[in-house]
């Protein structure tokens, strides 16, 4: 019943109340003294809130926080590339370790682990440096395989740059 006072208290003070309601209300405080200290809290909240005057923003103020805003959001997806190149290496070197790791899995009873696991490393990249060693040592292969290297580079640089420039159409468009 309290909460039904609270509302009809706030609506006379919003002027929301019809004659016949204005009586009720009143009729309640002259039986109330409760409801009658509620009320006049009620008026000096309502009269100090209506004193205070509203804070101005620049007329400017949405255009500038907007042109920050992109800022920040272009900054933070100029970096999105570098850290997903970061992190690629990082997933791929982590990968590396682990599968190297599970590879060399039981050492023989002559060595620990640590040294089992490096001899075999050792011997891997000893294999991998020959094979890779093989096919470097013809001269037309390596030009080959420089050329697709640069070809793959230079093509991933312009898809790199198509796509920038078509967002920021979309984006023209959108703004």
């Amino acid at each position: 019943m309290k909460n039904e006072y609270d509302d009809m208290m706030n609506k006379y003070l919003d002027g929301e109340l019809n004659q016949t309601e204005i009586n009720e209300l009143n009729d309640m405080i002259s039986r109330d003294t409760e409801l009658l200290e509620k009320l006049k809290a009620y008026k000096l909240v309502d009269k100090h809130l209506k004193d205070i005057e509203p804070d101005t923003t620049p007329a400017d103020f949405t255009i500038r926080f907007m042109e920050r805003l992109n800022t920040v959001s272009e900054k933070l997806e100029s970096n999105k590339f570098f850290y997903s190149i970061i992190t690629f290496f990082f997933i791929s070197i982590v990968g590396s370790l682990v599968f190297l790791f599970t590879y060399f899995s039981e050492p023989t009873d002559e060595y620990n682990k640590t040294e089992y696991v490096i001899e075999k490393l050792n011997n891997y990249s000893v294999d991998i440096i020959g094979k890779i060693n093989e096919y470097f040592v013809n001269f037309d292969v390596s030009v080959a395989l420089v050329s697709a290297s640069l070809i793959c580079m230079l093509g991933l640089y312009f898809l790199y740059e198509f796509v920038k420039g078509h967002k920021r159409k979309v984006e023209a468009l959108h703004n």
